[in-house]
């Protein structure tokens, strides 16, 4: 690059606030920022930066995800320094998370660069839910009820849920960490627009306060992290008692990024969680917690703090579980995914062949006959949980056989990466 230091901007986050939707238009575009002048790092895709971040920040949780991340963000760096554009964007919410030590050197390591800190944020009446669905995701076991009873409870006693929930919500230490890291001129803050808003509204706001023109990029041609509805949501937490036991990166792979993000993201007209009047009028008070720590901030803003704010709060005291039928006809939907799943890795465990080309499920068991079999059981919805949890099970033993056989030479990493990426690309195409 020649002329003026090198701009990276660096989105943090919260969690919630339409991340997924930014990344994945970023990563669809990435081309098209390239072309004008702005470098998305990673160059075998926007995961190099998953696995950077959690590498300068020291978030490994086991030793598959340890070996994957060694060295990801010194090869970000090395990417960033060698860009002759005008500016460099990563995308990563696991940055909030960071404290201060970390984040300094995080920002420090990427002298002699300007650094911006772009933050998103969001109504915490909109925020909560969707924290708890995605819990339900990431092997928590608390119903929705029991969250939002813990929320309530605050900092009042020993309440991992009211930390779980800051990590998405807690603006104010967000901006007390980051926000001294960078003068005010390059501390952004994005507001999430309301419900009913136009949808590229965020993107034209994010767009803003990283210096592009929104209008030359296309928007994503399907969205991905589609929430789970409050029925699926809660048959995960009911199955996540027995398979919080999976490693984390066979949970990852196999619950979360296939049973999850695929299966149960697909149905559709499942209700919405109840928000209580005591959770409404939480979320109003968090909401002008969060206004006044931006306000004090002195950060640049994009979009409107008025957008902080909740609808009128309901007339609920308690929480509606979710009707046994419903369950049901989830747990099916969870079985007949995870056996075409679980047929998919037998046949490239026998065959070891990384060639899915040709793959075509064999018709299992119908959802009706599942349905059939569990209704007739003393506890209906216990058994279908047990079948969803047995399945899971089978296709994590898959994959770690899978990667046993991988991990034979010096190139485990590299095969376990292809392998994995082989692997999406055929069961996407299953799903289509």
């Amino acid at each position: 690059m020649t002329g003026s230091l090198l701009q990276v901007y660096l989105h943090i986050g919260a969690m919630k606030t339409g991340t997924s939707y930014l990344q994945q238009l970023l990563v669809e575009n990435k081309r098209r920022l390239s072309a004008d002048g702005v470098l998305f790092p990673g160059r075998p895709g926007w995961g190099e930066q998953v696995r950077g971040v959690r590498d300068m920040l020291r978030l490994a949780a086991d030793d598959e995800m340890r070996v994957s991340m060694a060295g990801a963000w010194q090869r970000l760096q090395e990417e960033i320094r060698g860009y002759d554009g005008r500016a460099a964007l990563l995308s990563m919410e696991f940055m909030s998370f960071a404290r201060e030590p970390r984040a300094r050197a995080l920002v420090e390591s990427l002298a002699p660069a300007d650094v911006h800190v772009v933050l998103t944020v969001r109504d915490a009446g909109r925020v909560l839910p969707a924290q708890w669905q995605e819990s339900t995701q990431n092997r928590k076991t608390s119903s929705w009820q029991e969250y939002t009873d813990a929320v309530l409870q605050g900092t009042n006693a020993d309440n991992p849920i009211w930390r779980t929930s800051m990590r998405a919500l807690n603006i104010p230490r967000m901006l007390d960490v980051w926000g001294p890291l960078v003068p005010a001129d390059r501390l952004h803050v994005v507001l999430v627009p309301p419900p009913g808003a136009p949808s590229t509204l965020l993107w034209e706001r994010f767009a803003t306060a990283v210096g592009i023109e929104a209008a030359r990029y296309a928007p994503p041609r399907r969205r991905r992290n589609e929430s789970l509805g409050y029925v699926s949501a809660d048959l995960m937490r009911r199955a996540n008692v027995e398979l919080q036991k999976l490693p984390l990166s066979d949970y990852q792979r196999t619950v979360k990024s296939y049973l999850c993000k695929q299966v149960l993201s697909a149905r559709t007209g499942e209700p919405k969680m109840t928000m209580t009047t005591a959770l409404a009028d939480f979320a109003q008070h968090w909401n002008s917690t969060m206004t006044d720590a931006v306000r004090a901030s002195g950060a640049q803003l994009s979009g409107d703090l008025s957008d902080l704010a909740v609808g009128p709060p309901g007339s609920a005291t308690a929480v509606d579980p979710p009707p046994q039928d419903a369950l049901l006809d989830a747990a099916s939907d969870a079985v007949v995914g995870l056996e075409q799943l679980i047929e998919f890795r037998r046949l490239r465990l026998e065959s070891g062949d990384d060639d899915t080309e040709q793959f075509s499920p064999t018709p299992g068991p119908s959802r009706s006959q599942l349905r059939a079999g569990w209704e007739a059981a003393r506890n209906p919805v216990g058994d279908a949980v047990s079948a969803v949890v047995a399945a899971s099970r089978e296709a994590a033993e898959l994959r770690q056989r899978r990667r046993s056989l991988d991990g034979r030479d010096d190139a485990a990493a590299a095969a376990l990466r292809r392998a994995t990426r082989l692997g999406r690309a055929a069961l996407g195409r299953l799903r289509r």
